[in-house]
């Protein structure tokens, strides 16, 4: 059981395996390496993270940019045809896949991306109640919401 405490509408939420999908290029571009290259470690990390948590539902998605400026690219690569990262194909922009399948599969969202563009399509409140904003200090990650599992406790 994941407990989540939103400090932005004061409201805790008990969710039993959770999906959750990850703005990879967010997460990448949150913290640089010393080239200014978006950093694999970053989403390698946020698995750990995820794992600690009692996390095992997840997806990873990518823009198919982030290849061309990753820092690890061969590493990168494997875990693409590991099928541990996705990566939309060129037609698709990873933002509606990412809120496509957060839709679906009634999932919550790990990204600093607001998504407002896409708003009128799945409403502001929805976005803002699925979203998990988080930041990465010396490569560990906190998010905005509080997130425990009730388990580990």
């Amino acid at each position: 059981m994941i407990v989540m405490f939103d400090d932005n509408n004061g409201k805790t939420y008990e969710l039993l395996n959770p999906y959750i999908v990850v703005d990879g290029s967010n997460v990448a571009f949150e913290e640089r390496d010393d080239n200014n290259k978006p950093k694999l470690s970053n989403i390698l990390n946020l698995r750990i993270k995820l794992k600690k948590l009692g996390i095992i539902q997840y997806g990873i998605v990518c823009d198919d940019s982030l290849y061309y400026c990753i820092d690890e690219r061969d590493k990168y690569t494997n875990y693409i045809k590991k099928k541990e990262i996705i990566v939309p194909s060129k037609n698709i922009k990873a933002d509606i896949y990412i809120l496509q399948l957060a839709f679906e599969k009634n999932g919550l969202i790990i990204s600093k991306d607001k998504y407002k563009e896409f708003y009128p399509i799945f409403g502001k409140k929805w976005i803002e109640n699925k979203r998990i904003p988080f930041e990465i200090v010396n490569g560990e990650i906190f998010f905005n919401k509080i997130i425990i599992n009730k388990e580990v406790i």
